[in-house]
């Protein structure tokens, strides 16, 4: 994810823990976003979510968490009550960087987008087996991924940090992808001990965009979904938005 507001209405009271695992690379151009530009951080302000005016897929964490545990401290009309698990914490943890906009293909912002490195990955799953004696921990969610494959992928380098966290009980959750595939899913969704989800409608049906196919473990709602979201200073703002990415944090 890309961290959280921590500061959010949706989000102030749940925030139990958080981390910041981010990579500075000249080969890609990217640069860490964590405080003071740091590999690694773990004060409780290490994960707050970047700015979506400038960086494409900021905002995201922001709206996972909320949907995952969030509890609305300032309801008013329109505003979502609480996410799922309405008395649930939450370990926020980023696990992107910042790219420039020619690594960002069609989807950047002004200054660029955010994307993760398999590496940084692996670190946050790292932590939350370490933490797997202080807090309940009942899931790792992970909207996040890409690529294709037809077959379970357990070469990748996180399928023994998952089996560990396995045989903790704690499930590792990955959104399947948007890419429209009937017989197909991303990585690391296509690790065979991770929870592959993919996305329903309200009405029950398959989402038109969520990809599909024997490698999926569980679908839940992820076509417009409101949760909370990142608007410069706001506290109080929340999106509509669709994608397994959606889907993943109700499971």
């Amino acid at each position: 994810e890309t961290g959280a507001s921590s500061s959010h209405e949706l989000l102030i009271s749940r925030i139990a823990n958080a981390a910041c695992f981010s990579t500075t690379n000249a080969n890609f151009g990217s640069t860490s976003y964590c405080p003071g530009g740091a590999a690694q951080s773990f004060d409780i302000d290490s994960a707050n979510d970047c700015n979506e005016a400038l960086y494409a897929g900021c905002g995201h964490g922001t709206h996972t968490n909320g949907t995952a545990a969030g509890f609305n401290t300032n309801l008013q009309a329109g505003e979502p009550q609480n996410g799922v698990a309405r008395d649930g914490r939450l370990i926020s943890i980023n696990v992107f960087s910042q790219f420039p906009p020619n690594q960002c293909g069609n989807n950047s912002g002004p200054s660029g987008c955010v994307l993760s490195f398999n590496t940084d990955q692996l670190a946050a799953l790292e932590y939350v087996y370490s933490l797997r004696n202080t807090f309940q921990i009942a899931a790792a969610s992970m909207s996040l991924g890409g690529g294709q494959f037809f077959a379970a992928c357990d070469t990748n380098p996180l399928k023994p940090i998952i089996d560990q966290l396995r045989a903790a009980n704690i499930a590792t959750v990955i959104a399947a992808g948007n890419s429209f595939f009937d017989d197909s899913v991303g990585a690391p969704d296509c690790i065979s001990t991770a929870i592959t989800v993919a996305s329903s409608t309200k009405q029950d049906v398959r989402s038109n965009f969520s990809n599909w196919g024997t490698l999926i473990d569980v679908v839940a709602p992820g076509s417009n979904i409101l949760a909370s979201y990142v608007n410069g200073a706001s506290n109080n703002f929340y999106a509509s938005l669709s994608g397994t990415s959606m889907a993943t944090p109700h499971v």
